[in-house]
C-alpha cells in the first residue's frame, strides 16, 4: 500500500526552529524530513526521484540564500 502521508522538507539553520516544525507538522499528520544544510535541497534531483510534495526553505541560510 502506498504511503498516503504528503512528504514536507523543512530547510533552516536553526534547530529550534527545525524541532518545532517537525513537532507540528507531524502531528498534523504529515511525513517531515528536515536539513540544516540548504545544499541538502540542491542534491534531491541526483539522489533521489522521489521528491517532496512541499519544500519550506530558510530565506537566509548560513553561507547561503534560501
Amino acid at each position: 500500500m502506498k504511503n498516503s502521508k504528503k512528504h514536507i522538507l523543512v530547510v533552516d539553520d536553526d534547530p529550534s526552529i527545525l524541532d518545532a516544525l517537525q513537532f507540528m507538522l507531524e502531528d498534523a499528520g504529515f511525513l517531515v524530513t528536515i536539513s540544516e544544510k540548504g545544499e541538502y535541497v540542491k542534491s534531491l534531483h541526483t539522489k533521489s526521484r522521489h521528491f517532496p510534495d512541499l519544500i519550506l526553505l530558510d530565506v537566509l541560510l548560513s553561507g547561503h540564500d534560501g
